[in-house]
């Protein structure tokens, strides 16, 4: 029964094939005619195949985020060491604060993979061999150890050793646009040498610095000083202290200033290791010497000349004394010859805990991806990094801080209008990036003051771009382009300013003295509204701090204007 049923069908489908073939050959056979009628199209999509969201741990302490791919007790101990280091550290320099606006990471890496992302592969080309990086640019730093390779028989540096190198250049880095090299090895040779335990802190002797003939030299200068005779002069007619001038082992002042990061100023015979050592010595007898007398001044010149040149005009104005006599003073002084030792006291005068035990949680998609792509932007991997942020973004992460990153490496890639669309939804949900909204305040007024026929910025349009540059000023860190885009708005206003609203202006003056631009925007802004003498005074300030020789020669083409029209 079943055998003749398969039969019948069988029969069935070759006549139904039959059937379809003969037509199909009578279609071939003939020409086709009539209106070609086209179909609609159909547009086929597909979900982006994305990677899945890498496993890191994370924590959070006063002034860092950390991210680790190692073990929770192997990450303790490193933090925990380095937070001790850290605390140390500020107790001898004060600069460290600051530093605090900055955000910074550090990044614990088990594995070289995890290490390869933030290699700038356009510089180390074996990431294999790289034990740690720092990374950093005006308002974000990195720090990223390779685990495993500190923990090598080949490398004798401890991983805790590797966090305090690196953060120490993060330190001097941070000091101004340029650090000069004097204070740079200087302060590295200090910090080198730290001992430090969770309530104490020591700095060990310096040794090799002609002890003998410093306290013999103190003796005499102190009985001299009794005698009302003055420092210089008594320096000038010391026989022993000539001598030791002379024959170049003592380095006065005005030479180990020298030592800066303009090399072709230095002689042939400099020898660093010996100017290294007297820099040193000079810091701490600044920072420590003579009850910390010199503290305050010494921070002044350590800020100012490392954004101009050093000179005995700038030194004078921060010590109110000259070379000659300062290199006797600090020459005449012995502390640093000696082991020294400091208690740390908290604010109701305790000795400090120890450093609370780092709890670590597993790090979400938008904080890892974020803590990420910042590092790899600033190693010069930026479209890894916009990668790892779109890739977060598209598993549905939606932190304010993630948004703004993200605004921001859209913005670095040409693409404003998604910048717009993340940054906006980024500043409504108040993420704390100042340039989040320093760069959405930019691309706006760009796109309003390009737009055909616009002349100049309606009330309400300059008041939608201060509400977001105020927002910026106060926010960390301090950024001298959100004054400069004040001043922009302003300078793009159908409304003429107030002296009341540019003093905002002024105010960045004080935090960027050396903003030539600002001073120029600001001055102009002054002449704008008929305030020719501030406009004046603000282009011979902004000519005493400039080095950029485009505003210089703005400035120079203004102040005298001013002058032609104030006499």
């Amino acid at each position: 029964m079943h055998g003749l049923r398969a039969n019948r069908l069988e029969k069935i489908f070759k006549s139904l094939y039959l059937l379809v073939l003969g037509v199909g050959c009578q279609l071939l056979g003939q020409e086709l005619s009539g209106e070609l009628v086209t179909l609609p199209s159909f547009q086929v999509t597909d979900t982006r195949i994305l990677p899945t969201a890498e496993q890191w741990r994370y924590a959070q302490v006063p002034g860092f985020e950390i991210l680790s791919s190692a073990s929770d007790s192997t990450s303790r101990d490193v933090i925990q060491d380095f937070l001790r280091f850290h605390r140390a550290v500020e107790v001898l320099w004060p600069m460290v604060r600051m530093n605090a606006s900055v955000d910074a990471s550090i990044i614990l890496c088990d594995t070289v993979s995890r290490v390869k992302a933030f290699v700038p592969s356009s510089i180390i080309r074996n990431a294999q061999q790289t034990v740690s990086l720092s990374l950093e640019d005006h308002e974000h730093a990195a720090i990223v150890i390779n685990l495993g390779a500190a923990r090598s028989e080949n490398n004798s540096v401890g991983s805790s050793k590797l966090v305090h190198h690196e953060y120490v250049h993060f330190l001097v880095n941070r000091i101004g646009p340029r650090t000069p090299d004097w204070l740079r090895f200087g302060l590295e040779a200090m910090f080198d040498t730290l001992a430090y335990t969770e309530n104490r802190v020591g700095l060990p002797a310096i040794s090799d610095m002609m002890k003998n003939e410093r306290v013999a030299f103190n003796l005499r200068l102190n009985q001299a000083i009794k005698e009302g005779v003055s420092i210089r002069a008594f320096a000038s007619k010391d026989v022993a202290y000539q001598s030791m001038l002379k024959e170049g082992i003592i380095i006065p002042l005005h030479k180990l200033f020298i030592l800066d990061q303009d090399t072709n100023t230095q002689s042939s015979d400099w020898n660093t290791e010996q100017a290294t050592k007297e820099s040193r010595a000079f810091i701490e007898f600044c920072l420590l010497g003579s009850k910390a007398k010199y503290r305050e001044a010494f921070m002044k010149f350590a800020y100012l000349s490392s954004r101009s040149r050093s000179s005995e005009d700038l030194f004078k104005q921060c010590f109110s004394t000259g070379y000659e006599e300062m290199t006797a003073l600090f020459w005449a002084n012995t502390e640093m010859l000696s082991d020294r030792g400091f208690e740390l006291i908290d604010k109701q005068g305790k000795v400090v805990a120890d450093i609370a035990k780092l709890n670590l949680h597993d790090a979400t998609d938008a904080q890892s991806s974020r803590i990420r792509a910042e590092a790899q932007r600033m190693a010069g991997r930026t479209e890894d990094g916009r990668q790892s942020l779109i890739a977060a973004y598209l598993r549905g992460q939606r932190d304010p801080e993630l948004l703004s990153a993200l605004g921001l490496a859209e913005h670095v890639a040409n693409k404003d209008t998604r910048a717009l669309i993340f940054l906006k939804r980024a500043t409504n949900e108040n993420t704390k990036s100042a340039r989040a909204y320093l760069q959405l305040a930019q691309i706006q007024m760009k796109l309003w003051v390009s737009a055909p026929g616009q002349q100049k910025l309606g009330v309400d349009r300059v008041a939608i771009l201060l509400k977001l540059l105020f927002k910026a000023k106060s926010l960390n860190p301090p950024l001298p382009e959100v004054y400069e885009a004040i001043a922009s708005v302003w300078r793009e206003s159908s409304v003429e300013p107030s002296r009341g609203h540019l003093q905002v202006l002024d105010q960045g003056l004080v935090l960027f003295p050396y903003d030539s631009e600002l001073f120029l925007l600001d001055a102009q802004l002054y002449t704008r509204i008929g305030y020719l003498k501030d406009a004046l005074q603000l282009c011979k300030i902004g000519l005493s701090w400039s080095t950029d020789v485009q505003s210089r020669s703005e400035l120079i083409k203004l102040k005298a204007s001013l002058e032609a029209k104030i006499h």
